[in-house]
């Protein structure tokens, strides 16, 4: 089973940093600090096989299992069964918390002295690791073990996992909660994992590693601290799998009682269960606590973004296109314009609808705002022409403002459309003739007629322009062109 929880999105305004520096540390850590423990193990097993140590540990281990009225089945043959029985011997707490005490091979043993010195150079090895090092050993607490054991992992996977979960949920809570309140969740989190854990595992010598106790931490303040909120999951069960919205709150005993599940029924693996639950439970109190301390309603964490909507509103808009049915069309793209009123293709879509009403008044509304929001996006003169012609050839007097003409007469005049920049430009003196930005335009068309080598009708140009505007930078230099 597999639940995960999916919250909005964020962005340069709200970047969960802390989270990202958490995931840097965890990942730093494994690829620095962890990176030799691969061949550093290797040479340790290496040593306790081929030293003998493994035989000596091996009898033992044979005789206890016997002892304990479960014997080994089939062992192997001397040469080989300290490599098919290793791991499991390794792996068997009891057995190994007795050999660390000398109870299975006191000092009037005759394999005792042997015994010690080899034990000793594994277990010097052994010391290397930095699981070791700074994981926690419940056997042998060190104080710093409390806090490094949480960033981590004993292999890449466990690594990935553990940050995606991370990710997922550490965001909400430091834009939620705030940044040093989600720090002390984060490292408070982990410490009750590792104090339940070390409850009922006080003898152990295993080192404990990973970041999932102190994420799971997270994930019980999570459902505390937005537990009437109803949030978005991600859920499977074997090979079914689907999405659903529930209040946050319900996470709390689905994850509690399937680590439980784990915990009871699921025998043979490295996964620390107990650490889980102890910081499922500890983060929800937590949680209880910083929500009391310091919530922040702020920030909508769990409002999806409109945004999302319009793919789908697009497609719906353009098959109601296909079958023709241009009413509804038009007003599932009016709906995409309440979430995002410069959005080009909707804009496009309806100057395709609009113009077959050449005469409405829609259709002029709807061209002066897809011809202004062409203008205004870079790479798009060819888009902004093709519009201005259609709806030139289509409306029966045109209605664009004298700003909008001037964008388009200088970009005629730029494209070498002379013919098109001449009559633009007649259109903005007659309807704005004190424009500030006509002087610019007719040097700029007068400059255009020169690179076409249309000499008269430059001359023309800078006439117009020189006795329009004689005071203008564009007058000067339209006379020295003269």
């Amino acid at each position: 089973m597999l639940i995960i929880p999916l919250t909005g999105a964020f962005s340069w305004k709200n970047l969960p940093v802390l989270t990202i520096v958490l995931i840097l540390i965890n990942i730093a850590v494994y690829f620095t600090v962890q990176s030799q423990d691969s061949s550093r193990q290797d040479e340790a097993l290496k040593f306790y096989v081929t030293s003998g140590l493994a035989d000596i540990e091996m009898d033992r281990y044979l005789l206890y299992r016997k002892s304990q009225g479960r014997p080994l089945a089939d062992p192997p043959d001397s040469e080989g069964r300290q490599y098919a029985y290793i791991p499991e011997m390794m792996q068997d707490e009891e057995f190994q918390a007795r050999i660390r005490t000398k109870q299975l091979i006191g000092v009037d043993d005759p394999d005792h002295e042997r015994w010690t010195i080899l034990r000793a150079g594994f277990d010097n090895r052994m010391s290397k690791l930095s699981s070791r090092l700074f994981g926690f050993v419940p056997a042998e607490v060190k104080a710093h073990a409390l806090l490094t054991y949480m960033f981590m992992h004993g292999s890449f996977m466990h690594l990935l996992g553990n940050m995606i979960f991370l990710w997922l949920v550490g965001c909400v809570l430091e834009i939620g909660l705030g940044r040093l309140q989600y720090l002390a969740l984060y490292l408070l989190g982990g410490l009750c994992a590792v104090g339940l854990f070390y409850w009922f595992n006080s003898g152990s010598a295993v080192p404990l590693i990973g970041a999932s106790g102190a994420i799971a931490g997270l994930m019980g303040a999570y459902t505390v601290a937005f537990g009437r909120t109803k949030i978005n999951i991600f859920y499977s069960v074997g090979f079914y799998f689907n999405y659903t919205k529930v209040y946050a709150i319900v996470l709390l005993p689905l994850w509690i009682g399937y680590e439980l599940f784990q915990l009871f029924y699921m025998t043979g693996t490295n996964v620390a269960y107990l650490a889980h639950i102890g910081g499922l439970i500890g983060g929800a109190g937590l949680g209880w606590v910083a929500i009391k301390l310091f919530r922040r309603d702020e920030h909508n964490l769990f409002e999806e973004d409109p945004k999302n909507k319009i793919p789908h509103l697009m497609r719906e808009a353009l098959q109601k296109i296909e079958s023709l049915d241009l009413p509804d069309a038009r007003r599932i793209l009016t709906e995409i314009l309440t979430i995002d009123p410069k959005h080009g293709e909707t804009w496009r879509q309806l100057f395709n609808i609009d113009k077959l009403s050449p005469a409405t008044e829609r259709f002029h509304q709807t061209a002066a705002k897809r011809l202004q929001l062409l203008s205004a996006m870079p790479g798009e003169g060819n888009a902004l022409i093709d519009t201005y012609r259609q709806y030139k050839r289509l409306a029966d007097r045109p209605r664009l403002s004298a700003d909008m003409i001037l964008r388009l007469a200088a970009l005629f005049s730029r494209m070498g459309h002379i013919d098109e920049a001449m009559d633009l430009n007649r259109q903005a003196m007659s309807i704005a003739p004190g424009h500030p930005r006509l002087p610019e335009s007719l040097l700029e068309l007068a400059e255009s007629c020169g690179r076409a080598n249309q000499l008269q009708r430059r001359d023309a140009v800078l006439k117009v322009l020189v006795e329009k505007y004689p005071q203008t930078p564009e007058a000067a230099r339209g006379e020295s062109l003269r």
